[in-house]
């Protein structure tokens, strides 16, 4: 059996049409449109990638990690200087109070 392989444009692409072992392809001018597919069993249809796709998505993906990790630190650390703050008005308050006690025991 022949290897079949249909093209045409992103817009144009029913992966329902496509048939086990089949290869799909969009020749879109835009870059971000070209794609392949792959039919590996009736509805079951894959988008292939390569290694440029891959190192994009990666870099993307991490850019976005950075960004989540980055924020969710920031927010931590704003509540424990929040605390460290509080902290240290309880210690004040600890040493007002003793140095009264201390006063009034005189």
């Amino acid at each position: 059996m022949a290897i079949q392989m249909r093209r045409g444009l992103k817009a144009d692409f029913d992966p329902q049409k496509m048939l086990p072992g089949e290869w799909a392809v969009s020749i879109d001018s835009e870059t971000s449109n070209q794609i392949v597919w792959m039919c590996f069993r009736a509805g079951i249809v894959k988008r292939m990638g390569t290694y440029e796709d891959f190192k994009a998505q990666i870099e993307e993906a991490t850019d976005d990690i950075r960004e989540m990790y980055e924020t969710t630190f920031n927010e931590i650390k704003a509540y424990m200087e929040g605390l460290a703050d509080e902290a240290e008005e309880y210690k004040d308050t600890a040493v007002s109070k003793a140095q009264e006690a201390s006063g009034s025991a005189d």
